[in-house]
């Protein structure tokens, strides 16, 4: 239980900071908190579970990681070693690499065929609008 609380303890503060960066110190439109809830926080829930994978919830979740009926994987915290780890650390980062590439060949393809940007005049009245009837934002 006390790691449960301690995992939503960082991602809730992990949150805070990434979206004050996102928003205020980047300056980047990210309206749904995608960054600081998904990509972030996603990527917290995988260290987080390397470390604190217990042998009888890796045993219960995947029995083929039994070698001679002991479990070899789990968390670091509890005596695993660092090997779950290192496995999460690496598709944190083929995530990103993958999920960048796909993007940037997204994003080209919109912007090759004009389909990135709106007009400034439509931008234009966004803002306007915007302005003349301000809504709360949660």
């Amino acid at each position: 239980v006390y790691a449960g609380c301690l995992i939503a303890l960082v991602g809730g503060v992990l949150y805070a900071i990434v979206q004050h960066v996102v928003n205020a110190v980047l300056d980047l439109d990210d309206s749904l908190d995608t960054i600081s809830i998904f990509m972030v926080n996603g990527f917290w829930g995988v260290v987080a579970a390397s470390l604190w994978a217990t042998k009888k919830g890796v045993e219960g979740a995947y029995p083929a990681f039994q070698i001679d009926d002991k479990v070899t994987r789990y968390g670091l915290f509890y005596g695993g070693g660092a090997q779950a780890l290192g496995v999460a650390l690496l598709t944190n980062l083929v995530t990103i690499l993958w999920s960048g590439a796909l993007m940037f060949v997204t994003f080209k393809l919109l912007d090759y065929f004009g389909l990135l940007r709106s007009e400034n005049h439509a931008v234009e009245l966004a803002d306007e609008s915007e302005r003349e009837n301000p809504q709360v934002k949660f």
